[in-house]
């Protein structure tokens, strides 16, 4: 069939052609762009495919694999897929192995594979990545490093604290923990070609997107309510600053009347400031 597309394509234009062998697929979908795709890397890979349709043994198979290499899927679902990990990469996007998973199973859809023949499992994966020379890599990051002292400053700080209880005579200690909420995280492996030193992702100068929950207690043990704190850039406008602060707890206008139904519904206050 590779061989009579090629022939066609000769003569006729590519939505000829499609329609021509697979009527079905709708212009505008999906499945036609694939197929599109999929023809002009019929086209590169033309002396192939015309060598295997000359031999008889030969002229009658879908796709020629190597011993032992068995998948479900075809070489031309693959490089889908292959296409797809690649302009990802390109514009400095991570792929985690769950996106390679859902993309997987997406394009074997197109291809009909039925879902009993293909579940797109780790095994899978990893064998497709070790085909085309990708395994899953680190993003390179900041590292952090802690003070080495760290005990000893904690120590210091609770006899200071114990001084200090006694010294003013307090009855009542309040400890308030500022905790951050992540909403949104940028994975921390991704697909790349093997042997890479250098892992760079795309994260807009931040690997996640948080909120900060204040937690108080106090030393009776009597917990008050949670109030969470958003990072917003405030109004450059001096009057329009100090309304939102008076009125809307540093919220704009708009982003307000989500926010004061957002507090209703979750009994938690919620404040936005420029500092997160």
């Amino acid at each position: 069939m590779k061989s009579a597309v090629l022939a066609f394509y000769d003569t006729h234009r590519m939505s000829v052609v499609v329609d021509m062998f697979w009527p079905d697929i709708n212009p505008k979908s999906t499945a036609y762009k694939s197929k599109v795709r999929v023809i002009r890397r019929w086209k590169q890979q033309r002396p192939h495919i015309e060598s295997m349709a000359s031999k008889p043994r030969t002229a009658q198979q879908k796709r020629a694999r190597q011993k032992g290499a068995a998948n479900p899927l075809s070489d031309d679902a693959e490089m889908d897929i292959l296409d797809w990990i690649i302009a990802l990469r390109s514009h400095g996007v991570s792929v985690s192995s769950k996106m390679e998973e859902l993309e997987a199973l997406s394009i074997a859809g197109l291809y009909d594979v039925p879902k009993s023949a293909f579940a797109a499992s780790p095994t899978w994966m990893a064998t497709f990545l070790a085909r085309y020379s990708l395994s899953l890599r680190a993003k390179t990051r900041h590292g952090q490093a802690s003070a080495a002292d760290s005990i000893e400053v904690a120590k210091d700080f609770t006899a200071t604290v114990r001084r200090r209880i006694v010294d003013e005579g307090v009855t009542k200690i309040y400890n308030a923990d500022r905790t951050a909420i992540l909403f949104e995280y940028v994975p921390k492996h991704t697909v790349d070609e093997r042997g890479a030193r250098t892992v760079w992702v795309k994260c807009g100068g931040k690997s996640k997107e948080r909120l900060t929950a204040m937690l108080l207690a106090d030393n009776p043990g009597q917990k008050y309510d949670t109030w969470v704190v958003f990072k917003i850039r405030p109004s450059t406008v001096a009057t329009t600053r100090d309304e939102n602060t008076r009125l809307r707890h540093d919220f704009s206008r708009g982003m307000w009347q989500d926010m004061e139904a957002l507090e209703k519904e979750t009994y938690t206050a919620i404040f936005a400031n420029g500092k997160g």
